[in-house]
């Protein structure tokens, strides 16, 4: 859980702080409305790391699970809407989708194993 927040801290301040940046990486031409959506996008990624990262120490078995549910929700939910847009041409460098595809699997699917094993204990 610890790795899943620190990796939603970073991301979510670099869209945050520098969404141009986040959308050229993409092969996406940066506007007004994009960066907001980029920003609010940075702000729930931060706002799930910090939920993530503080629910990491919890007692409650219910809890935590939900809280790695909704992260791998998260991840194997965005995995296909960044694919269909490189897919579609509105994400134009496959360098933009493919590190965060990875890191959508492996966190998506860390996650729901952690919640599984969280039952066991």
């Amino acid at each position: 859980m610890v790795a899943s927040s620190l990796v939603a801290f970073a991301v979510g301040s670099v869209a945050l702080l520098f969404p141009g940046w986040i959308l050229s990486s993409k092969g996406v031409v940066p506007s007004a409305p994009t960066a907001v959506w980029v920003r609010e996008v940075g702000v729930l990624i931060f706002a799930i790391g910090l939920v993530t990262f503080w629910a990491r120490k919890s007692k409650e078995v219910v809890a935590v699970r939900a809280v790695l549910l909704g992260v791998a929700t998260i991840h194997l939910g965005l995995l296909p809407i960044e694919l269909i847009a490189y897919a579609q041409g509105v994400i134009t460098k496959a360098s933009g989708v493919a590190p965060n595809s990875v890191l959508h699997v492996v966190l998506g699917l860390g996650s729901l194993h952690f919640a599984r094993e969280a039952v066991r204990r």
